[in-house]
């Protein structure tokens, strides 16, 4: 099969139908003629304006004098004051030029220089009939292409005047210097020359040079399994494209058809055998797709069209050898684990084919391919190369292959493809052609593959021995992980050959493996000598001096994850170096941000309320920004008379700062910035996506929404209350708590509080480490001790020594007690059993806030209420946060329960432990 064979295909591919079977490519040589003329041209000029008037004015005098046209058409030639006529030199001018044209174009006689006396020559009435005046050029050259097989010349030069042909000397019966014929095409050649309708002519043609050529065209060989007929198409190579023109001409032309159709039947081979009825189905079945398609193309449903053809190509039954080999890549499935393929003849098509095929499913797929002797050396040294590299490609050349055939393996099917030959009718005569047809697994072919198996186990692996020994003789110029595993899989290719080899290639095979066993160990052994002399150089690194710039704490950090990625599972030590490492790193860090690095803090309205001097607060070495969002609440909140007066003064503040503070700025929400997820109608992420706009700068949002604080976690935005920013934990009281090596965060001080309040015993004013961890575990998602550098929860516990102690039992069971003093539990008027608290010392007393009474009965009558005029406690919770911006309890003294008490107008109505109702007392009037 040669390489022009698939350029056809290729070529005709779009637009052969289904139920058009490709038969051939058969080559044909087509002449043409290029003649070379040269001969009087005369062209046509249109009339001026004035030859419309002059022609027009002696058509109807028979002559006329300079004076009298010029009279006739208002002009001034006449030079008499007396009588008051001035002579225009311009328009006398002008109408001599025009009167002087037509006579040297022999249109009109002048009399005399003074063109006393015009009139009409005969020619001059001829042109004026025509409406034209007519010149005779100097002599012109011009070409004149010829189709010397169809004689159809009009179309020629379009076709042959780019083309490329051979220099070849044939009969041809074309009269070339027959002045009359060439004028019967010239027009559609050389308008320039010749147009009957502009009038452009040429006389006295002489045939300067005439020039035979040859072109190397293919016939390709269609039949139609609907109509039974057959059908050509002519292929150009030099355009790599089917011709319509001379697939048109030869269709045409009965007589070309028939002597093409005797040279066909030279190249066809004969078939002994009938057609099938498995064939005959086949076809009946590529029948009825084609009538489904076509349907599709007249509804226009150019989609569904095209996929019904792409499916019904991916699953034919027979193959067209080009098809196969142009769309090789598809005949390999997504979930192929196994292709074979053994070619007995390859050109370069189909090896570029096979390398692209290797490089696609490297990894993904075992490919086995068995190739005959390559002339090309360059595939030759590629394919042994990629073979060489991959894991994956079993490779043997140089082979003698009697039959093509291909094994597809996929996870839940086998197929394999053979050739085969299909018998198609030509000339009321039966012929065959070689054809890849898909089949079944059988026996034979599970016979066949484990033959092909055998044959690739004993000739690959002793080859494959060899490769893998040396590899594991070499020294590294680099020892490290890389170098390792690559050892490790330099065997790959033989677990897939090895039950298949002989019994002498597996014993050294098993030798092989011993081998590489005990050079792994050692090489391991090796390996983390120096990873620990690197981790050892790292501390001494870290250590050596104070670290206060980010960039080096990031090259350090840069430095551990290298290390990590070339830690083996075995290296456990290493890995708790590693961890301490890391641990150090991420104090420094926290400490960099915390202590040294300005911050960028992003302020929350709520903030405000509370605290409207905030701004004044914070160190002047921070910038400060404020989302727009927070302003406009503010302005809005000015109308609330339980906090108008905050809000007030914080605006006030504000806008005192802005210009004179330069590190005080405001800002509109990018809500780019926001995830996806994030709406960005809500006032909590207008603020957020503020925020993120400064992610780079060290960002800390101050905010008492709880909400907000977990949206701002969520996008690693560091977050602080307004009691944390005033009494920061856990430096006020002196605690160093440890740092999540994943987050980069330190334990959160409340948190670890609310676990040891749940893990507490009363009685025994101590609890377990189990159920310390346990609580933690509630209380901070996804928590896990080593997270934060420990191998043991022990040693999480004793990092935390500012907090407890831990005393051991003489059964080993671990204690923890607390260094702070618990209150004992006190049981609620509902029979709620209140968590120990533990007291902080010094403990910070919050100044209490009059109590908002118009606002609590606006927001019970707010409420749902029942029948009876009752109101959930949650919901009334939710209705005065709504009332009131940032609303707290504490802030009014106590919890919620203390709240709704404090009021005066409830009466309380406990349902369960963990349900209650409010309703007011019969005094109250709203």
């Amino acid at each position: 099969m040669s390489d022009i064979n698939f350029n056809i295909y290729q070529s005709i591919q779009k637009s052969k139908k289904l139920s058009e079977q490709y038969i051939g490519s058969f080559p044909i040589v087509w002449w043409y003629a290029v003649g070379t003329y040269k001969a009087d041209c005369t062209e046509a000029l249109p009339f001026t304006p004035f030859d419309k008037v002059i022609c027009g004015l002696l058509s109807v005098e028979k002559s006329l004098g300079f004076q009298e046209i010029a009279n006739i058409l208002g002009l001034n030639v006449v030079d008499n004051p007396e009588n008051n006529q001035y002579k225009d030199f311009a328009e006398e001018e002008i109408l001599k030029e025009a009167l002087q044209s037509l006579y040297d174009f022999g249109m009109i006689e002048i009399g005399d220089a003074f063109y006393s006396n015009c009139y009409f020559t005969e020619l001059g009435k001829e042109y004026t009939a025509k409406g034209k005046k007519f010149k005779t050029t100097e002599t012109k050259t011009f070409k004149l292409y010829f189709d010397c097989f169809t004689n159809q010349h009009n179309k020629a030069k379009s076709v042959f005047e780019d083309l490329k042909g051979f220099n070849f000397d044939f009969h041809c019966e074309i009269e070339f210097e027959d002045e009359n014929y060439l004028k019967t095409f010239a027009e559609k050649q050389v308008s320039e020359i010749y147009d009957t309708q502009k009038g452009n002519s040429f006389t006295n043609s002489e045939l300067v040079k005439l020039e035979k050529f040859s072109i190397q065209l293919y016939v390709c060989l269609l039949f139609d399994l609907q109509t039974r007929e057959n059908k050509y198409i002519i292929y150009n190579p030099q355009s790599n494209s089917s011709s319509k023109y001379f697939s048109d001409a030869f269709s045409e032309n009965e007589e070309l058809q028939n002597l093409v159709n005797q040279n066909i039947e030279k190249y066809l081979r004969k078939s002994i055998s009938s057609i099938s009825q498995e064939q005959i189905n086949y076809e009946n079945q590529l029948i009825t797709i084609q009538n489904e398609i076509e349907i599709y193309i007249h509804e226009e449903k150019q989609k569904e069209a095209a996929d019904l053809y792409k499916n019904t190509l991916n699953n034919i039954e027979y193959i067209d050898n080009e098809l196969f080999w142009l769309n090789l890549i598809n005949f390999v499935p997504i979930d192929c684990t196994e292709f074979w393929l053994l070619v007995p003849n390859v050109n370069e098509q189909i090896l570029q084919n096979i390398k692209n095929l290797i490089i696609k499913y490297d990894n993904n797929t075992k490919i086995f391919i068995a190739l005959p002797i390559l002339e090309n050396p360059v595939f030759e040294n590629e394919l042994n190369e990629l073979s060489t590299k991959s894991d994956t490609l079993y490779l043997v050349s140089n082979v003698e292959i009697s039959m093509f055939f291909s094994f597809v393996i996929q996870r839940n099917r086998k197929q394999e493809i053979l050739s085969s030959n299909y018998i198609f009718e030509f000339n009321r005569n039966l012929y065959q052609k070689e054809i890849f047809k898909k089949s079944n697994w059988n026996e034979i072919t599970e016979k066949r593959y484990l033959a092909q198996k055998n044959y690739f186990a004993n000739k690959l692996l002793p080859e494959i021995i060899e490769n893998v020994n040396t590899k594991i003789g070499e020294k590294p110029i680099e020892l490290n992980k890389q170098f390792i595993i690559e050892t490790q899989n330099v065997d790959l290719k033989i677990s897939d050959l090895y039950n298949f080899a002989n019994e002498q290639i597996k014993t050294d095979l098993d030798e092989l493996a011993k081998f590489k066993t005990n050079k792994i160990v050692e090489l391991k052994s090796e390996y983390k000598i120096a990873l620990e002399e690197r981790i050892s150089q790292l501390f001494q690194a870290i250590e050596a001096e104070p670290i206060e710039d980010l960039k080096k704490v990031n090259d350090f950090k840069n430095q551990i994850k290298n290390i990590e990625n070339e830690l083996y599972d075995e290296y456990s030590d290493l890995k708790i170096e590693i961890s301490k490492a890391t641990k150090k790193l991420a104090e420094i860090e926290f400490y960099i941000k915390d202590q040294l690095l300005a911050k960028t803090y992003i302020i929350d309205t709520n903030i405000f309320i509370e605290e409207p001097e905030i701004i004044e607060k914070i160190d002047k070495k921070h910038k400060i920004v404020l989302s727009a969002k927070v302003t406009d609440e503010l302005d809005n909140l000015k109308r609330n008379k339980d906090i108008k007066e905050n809000a007030g003064k914080a605006l006030k503040l504000i806008n005192q700062q802005l210009g004179k503070n330069h590190k005080l700025k405001t800002a509109r929400a990018d809500f780019k910035k926001l995830p996806r997820d994030f709406s960005d109608r809500s006032p909590d992420n207008m603020i957020l996506a503020v925020a993120l706009m400064y992610k780079d700068e060290n960002p800390v949002l101050l905010t008492n929404d709880n909400g907000l604080q977990i949206k701002a976690k969520t996008c690693d935005i560091p977050t602080l209350s307004l009691k944390q920013f005033f009494k920061p934990e856990p430096e006020s009281n002196n605690f160093k708590l440890p740092i999540n090596l994943k987050t980069n965060k330190v334990l959160e001080f409340d948190l670890l509080i609310n676990a040891i309040q749940n893990s507490w015993n009363n009685k025994t004013q101590k609890f377990e480490l189990s159920s310390l961890n346990n609580s933690l575990k509630i209380e901070i998602q996804n928590f896990d001790f080593k997270d934060y550098g420990f191998e043991k929860f022990k040693d999480f516990c004793l990092a935390l020594k500012d907090v407890f102690d831990i005393e051991t039992k003489e059964n080993g069971t671990a204690i923890i007690k607390p260094k702070f003093e618990i209150q004992p539990i006190i049981k609620s008027e509902i029979g709620k059993i209140n968590k120990p608290k533990i007291e902080l010392k010094p403990k910070i007393e919050k100044p209490i806030k009059p109590f908002p009474l118009e606002k609590a009965k606006s927001a019970f009558m707010k409420c749902k209420r029942d029948d009876e005029g009752k109101v959930n406690t949650k919901d009334y919770f939710n209705q005065m946060e709504i009332e009131i911006l940032g609303f707290n309890p504490n802030h009014y003294g106590g919890r919620f329960n203390d709240f709704y008490k404090k009021a005066g107008i409830f009466e309380i109505i406990v349902i369960d432990k963990d349900t209650k109702f409010l309703k007011l007392k019969d005094n109250v009037k709203i």
